[in-house]
Parts: C-alpha cells; structure tokens; sequence
C-alpha cells in the first residue's frame, strides 16, 4: 500500500530540483521548488535537461533542429547555462518563464556520455547541494525498455537516461517525483509504484489554489498558444477536479501538424492531481524488474 504524505517528501538540506525529460518538465519541477520552498526546505535552484535537437515543434513549425540558447545570464561551461527572463532559445523553449522566481539552469545533454559531468558541474556551480530531486511529468518515466528481435516496447528515454545519470552521482540524497501520472505512463505503473515504495502527496486546497495562481501569473493555463504544454495542461485539469477524457486546449496548429500532430484528449485518473516521491535506485530496480518480467513472458510464449 502507498504511504500517503502530508507534504511533500522532506528534503535534506539545500536541495535541487532536476526536469528530467525536457519539454514542460522544468516547469513542473519548478512549481515542486516553489512548494518545497513554502515547507521551508532552500530550494531555489531548477535544473532542466534537454537535447541537443529539438523533439517538438517551435512556433514555425520546425523540430529537429541544433538547440540554441541566445542571451543567457551567465554561461557555465560547454552547454551549461544559468537562464534569465530575457534569454531565448530554439524549439519551444520554456525555461525562462520561471527564471522571475527562481535560478533556472539549462544543460544540453548531447547523448555523449558527459551528461554526469554536466549535472556536476552545474551542482558545483549552486554550492553545497544535498539533495537532489529528478521530475517527471506524465509517468513516461515507468516504461519499461525492452527491445528483443521481434518486440521493441519504447519511449523516449531522456527520463531513464537522466535518472541514471542522477543514481550515478556520489555524496548527495537522491530521489525522483512523477507529477500528473497517468497522461503517458504504462499499464504496469501502479506495480512499479508499489514495488518502489512510493509515497504519494495530493495538495491540500491551499496548495492547490497556489500551483493554479502560479500557472495563470505565468501565462501557462491555456490562454497563451506559446506556453503550453501537454502534461501541464492536464495537471491543471486534475487539480480542477475533471476525471475521466478531458480535450485539452492544445493549439489548433500543434493539432493539424502534418509531422507531430499532437492528441489532444487525455484520459485522467485520480490520482493525476498528486505527486508519487520514491528513492531513486528503489523507482529504478523496480522498472528493471518489469523489464525482466517481460521478457520473461515472451520467453514462455516462444
């Protein structure tokens, strides 16, 4: 049985917060900050994680293209970037709209094998961090990854990639958080869940009324077709209290396109207005274990 939380996990000293899958996730992981930080925990640092492509279409249209970041803060080092309201980027860049509230760090991971030696770098650069929070939006996080010679069960996968690499950093508390599950995670999530000894936080009214207060002060509660995001969108739904299939108000252009059209309608639980908190090498064993317990059954089905 999950264990209910009456705030979110309690942090271990200064702590950071890490978007793991690009997209919207820096802007979840951001509202997480901003509620660790009304609990007291010194949380003022967001880090973002993005490819050095594209995945989503920019206001033209275009995807796939080299990322670019114009008018930084402070450049870190090689694709490290301290970000401020008035930097720009391509693709459909969001992590400047919480830099007027927080410090808002952009690594662009190349898919090298120096993804590590980024976070670390840019962990030096905060100081003195204890604890280190991944987030995921949506529940992709859980896939398993499977690929065998007649089956490939994928997604995209920065969030396993990014949640690797935090298990592999030495000396500081490491946890992961999925907002919003439910909008693009796997059948097999509640087992995961289970198996990892998830907790699972639901805001209180108050907080609730504030993430919502957040959402609208930065112009992301639909109105504005530049700053949107499927996940977050659906967060807003659920913490609305709509259940069941909900049509978001997704850009009619994102929509149509020809290239990555985007599906509108969610199917959300109930349990997508809350937060699951789990120790990150417990949330990595157990989808290791669903993996294993697939291919297990396609085993026995030869």
């Amino acid at each position: 049985m999950l264990k209910l939380l009456i705030f979110p996990v309690t942090a271990v000293g200064k702590t950071a917060v890490i978007g793991m899958g690009g997209g919207s996730d820096c802007i979840q992981a951001s509202i997480l900050a901003k509620i660790l930080q009304q609990n007291g925990t010194v949380c003022s640092n967001v880090i973002s994680i993005r490819t050095n492509k594209t995945t989503s279409q920019d206001s033209k249209g275009n995807m796939g293209e080299e990322r670019t970041v114009h008018n930084p803060a402070r450049v870190i080092d090689d694709d490290i970037y301290l970000i401020s309201t008035e930097t720009i980027g391509s693709g459909r860049f969001l992590e400047n709209i919480p830099a007027s509230d927080l410090n808002v760090y952009l690594i662009i991971d190349r898919e090298d094998g120096n993804l590590k030696q980024k976070i670390e770098k840019t962990l030096d650069d905060i100081g003195e961090v204890e604890t280190l929070i991944g987030v995921d939006t949506g529940g992709d996080l859980l896939y398993p990854l499977i690929e065998t010679s007649n089956q490939s069960i994928s997604t995209p996968d920065q969030d396993r990639r990014v949640l690797e690499t935090i298990n592999s950093i030495q000396g500081i508390n490491k946890k992961c958080c999925i907002i919003g599950i439910g909008i693009d995670s796997p059948v097999c999530a509640d087992i995961i869940l289970q198996s990892a000894n998830a907790s699972y936080f639901e805001p209180d009214e108050e907080i609730k009324n504030d993430i919502l207060d957040t959402y609208t002060v930065w112009d992301m509660n639909g109105n504005n077709d530049k700053r949107f995001g499927k996940t977050l969108l659906s967060w807003q739904q659920a913490l609305n209290g709509k259940t069941g299939v909900v049509c978001l108000n997704i850009p009619t252009r994102y929509v149509l396109d020809k290239k990555n059209p985007w599906i509108p309608f969610v199917n959300i639980q109930s349990a997508t207005k809350g937060m699951f908190f789990m120790d990150v090498q417990k949330c990595l064993n157990a989808i290791k274990q669903q993996e294993s317990q697939i291919l297990k059954n396609i085993s026995d089905e030869r």
